[in-house]
């Protein structure tokens, strides 16, 4: 009987859960509140009630004769509480994550349609944590999941990206360049108006850089006003009345102009020819630094090799034969690639 009677009251016993929350009330009541509590006041139990509705998302907070409005929120961010009784020993009690807003304004609850159970948990989240520093946390700091086909797709895209870095160092030469969203703007343009072959394209690139030098000059000087253009006007007008009487004073002069141009000509022609030559010269002696480097780095390589394969052949040790071994093949490998790049150049010097 003594056994039954212990069981019934362990299963009668209530589970006490302790559950806390932050009670933000108005600065006044919050000040005298925070008195009561730090000087210990037996009939604080008195003077505070704390009523939920149905729903545990609204209720009333009673403080004196005040009486609050109060809202229970979900925060973004958790607390843990800590409580002592030897200013020692700390014991957790409980984990902060929701916070009650009490106010003085009575806001009745617009009527609002049904809402789903998802929307009626958003309503009741709070975007701010309780610092400063976690202002809209809730939309700074989480960033929202990823759909399912974006993190399938991952593997495919990491994938592709390792195969262009490896292509990347097995290469001789690699140029890169960027291309800005304008470039790409007048390429699509100059293609749309035909002007893409020949001339064609040039005239095309020339408008496209006309006009932006247009932009540019508008962005700068603004709009041009209509005095500014009939100023405009009258220098183009004694600019033509000066060329009226210069021609009729040097009429040897356009002559004389055009075997200038053409001598101009024939000189920037010469100089373009000779800079030519210059940067050919100059990218030859390159290329040939390049495979005597080459060729220095192959002896080196090989040299190595030779000194790992006679240690391979003098040591018994099965693990360092292993350790030389892997050594031996990398550096095999080293030799080939630095050999295909050697072969390369050769064949671009016409050195084979």
């Amino acid at each position: 009987m003594s056994g039954k009677t212990s069981t019934k009251k362990k299963e009668d016993a209530p589970f006490d859960l302790e559950q806390h929350f932050i009670l933000r009330m108005p600065p006044g009541p919050a000040m005298a509140l925070r008195r009561d509590i730090q000087s210990g006041s037996m009939a604080l139990k008195d003077k505070l009630f704390i009523d939920f509705h149905p729903d545990s998302r609204l209720g009333q907070v009673r403080y004196g004769g005040d009486v609050f409005n109060a809202k229970l929120v979900d925060l973004p961010t958790i607390t843990e509480t800590l409580k002592t009784t030897d200013r020692k020993t700390f014991y957790k009690c409980a984990d902060i994550c929701q916070l009650m807003i009490a106010t003085t304004e009575d806001e009745p609850e617009p009527e609002m349609p049904e809402l789903s159970k998802k929307k009626e948990e958003k309503k009741y989240m709070w975007n701010h944590g309780l610092t400063p520093s976690l202002k809209n946390a809730r939309k700074k700091r989480f960033r929202k999941i990823l759909k399912r086909k974006n993190v399938e797709e991952w593997p495919d895209i990491e994938k592709e990206v390792k195969r262009l870095f490896r292509t990347d160092n097995e290469a001789v030469d690699v140029k890169w360049e960027v291309v800005t969203e304008e470039e790409e703007e007048d390429k699509q343009v100059v293609t749309e108006s035909g002007q893409t072959q020949g001339a064609g394209g040039s005239v095309g690139a020339g408008l496209s850089q006309e006009r932006k030098l247009q932009l540019a000059t508008h962005d700068i000087f603004g709009e041009v006003s209509s005095s500014d253009e009939e100023e405009d006007e009258k220098e183009v007008n004694i600019m033509d009345v000066d060329e009226d009487s210069n021609s009729q004073f040097m009429p040897n002069l356009s002559g004389r102009s055009s075997s200038m141009m053409h001598s101009m000509d024939e000189d920037s022609m010469q100089g373009g020819l000779s800079q030519l030559t210059s940067t050919l010269q100059e990218d030859t002696m390159d290329l040939e630094n390049k495979l005597s480097d080459l060729g220095m780095e192959l002896s080196e390589l090989r040299q190595q090799r030779e000194s790992y394969e006679e240690q391979l052949e003098e040591i018994d040790n099965a693990d360092v034969r292993e350790r030389i071994q892997s050594a031996l093949e990398d550096l095999q490998q080293q030799e080939n690639r630095k050999q295909e790049e050697y072969n390369i150049l050769a064949s671009m010097l016409g050195k084979t």
